[in-house]
């Protein structure tokens, strides 16, 4: 690649690159909560393969609970018994009862202080 294919290539690796530093960070404050089940990977070593979106449930709560709460402190989150596309794994893996998972996603355009916002919000559930 050269010139501005080049350039592109280079931005588009930054991203991806960023991406993943930001989704391992909101890991590591997700995955010690107590009551808190990520679904989708959760190796750190295989990150690489997934988005930077986690779903998961928080015992105690619903999806739209836990939404709402997030919502009321400025942190938009998304909640569904669909499951974002994956409605028939929310019926067989019984989240149902929960209203479903919660999803938070990341994008090139947010921050470490979000994330930290984030986390300590979901802290005083």
């Amino acid at each position: 690649f050269s010139g501005r294919r080049l350039e592109l290539k280079k931005a588009m690796s930054a991203i991806v690159d960023y991406e993943l530093f930001l989704g391992k960070n909101l890991y590591g404050g997700l995955k010690d909560k107590k009551g808190l089940k990520i679904y989708g990977i959760t190796d750190p070593a295989q990150f690489a393969f997934r988005c930077p979106t986690f779903s998961f449930t928080l015992e105690g709560y619903t999806s739209a609970q836990i939404c709402r709460f997030m919502n009321e402190n400025n942190i938009f989150v998304w909640n569904g018994e669909e499951g974002f596309g994956a409605y028939d794994l929310v019926k067989i893996l019984n989240l149902t009862k929960y209203g479903g998972l919660l999803r938070v996603s990341l994008e090139h355009y947010n921050t470490i202080e979000e994330i930290n916002s984030f986390l300590e919000v979901l802290e005083k559930l």
